[in-house]
């Protein structure tokens, strides 16, 4: 089974997805569409709310036949199957394309095979990033940039070849030890 990635209406991912589950048999196509949690600051007060990886989106795993690809052009709201190619290729013989393993396995391995991509607890020391913990382990290289103030990193990723860049919920783990360790004392000499 491969990975492929339905083009729909903005808003409609779960419509979809339901609509999915309800027409099709679960052993032969499953789907996704994968979010992350990020923390917002609304009214003085930090909650957690979802956003989608990547809006407008479907994935499903299916072993895909003419047959299913047209019976999927039919569900509602579905505009279309995403491609590699702008058109059908006679060379290729195909109206379809898999999402390449490698940046499937990517996705998969940020959702830890699941639908979201939750909170990763790093260390950040000068310009360099140390992941603890999370979905981020491991791939500190797709970090961009930390904003530490509204505990999010910016990270990018390729899908479907285009190089994406969005946020995820971070936790910064204060450093241990003072950045000067003189200045405690000095406030001690000071108040006294």
């Amino acid at each position: 089974m491969k990975w492929y990635a339905l083009f729909v209406e903005i808003g409609y991912e779960e419509y979809i997805q339901n609509f999915l589950y309800r027409h099709f048999d679960q052993n032969q196509l499953t789907s996704m569409a994968p979010v992350r949690k990020l923390p917002e600051k609304r009214k003085g007060r930090i909650s957690h709310i979802y956003r989608k990886m990547f809006p407008g989106y479907v994935l499903i795993r299916t072993n895909m036949t003419a047959e299913l690809f047209y019976q999927l052009k039919r569900v509602p709201r579905v505009h279309r199957l995403l491609t590699s190619y702008h058109y059908y290729t006679h060379e290729q013989d195909s109206y379809f394309s898999s999402i390449p393993e490698d940046e499937m396995h990517m996705v998969l391995q940020l959702t830890k095979n699941g639908n979201c991509i939750d909170f990763s607890s790093i260390y950040v020391d000068g310009s360099k990033v140390t992941v603890k913990t999370g979905p981020l382990v491991g791939k500190e290289g797709i970090i961009k940039k930390v904003d530490k103030r509204k505990q999010r990193a910016k990270i990018r990723i390729d899908f479907m070849n285009t190089t994406h860049t969005m946020d995820v919920g971070i936790n910064v783990i204060p450093s241990s030890f003072p950045k000067y360790p003189f200045d405690s004392q000095k406030k001690l000499s000071h108040n006294s």
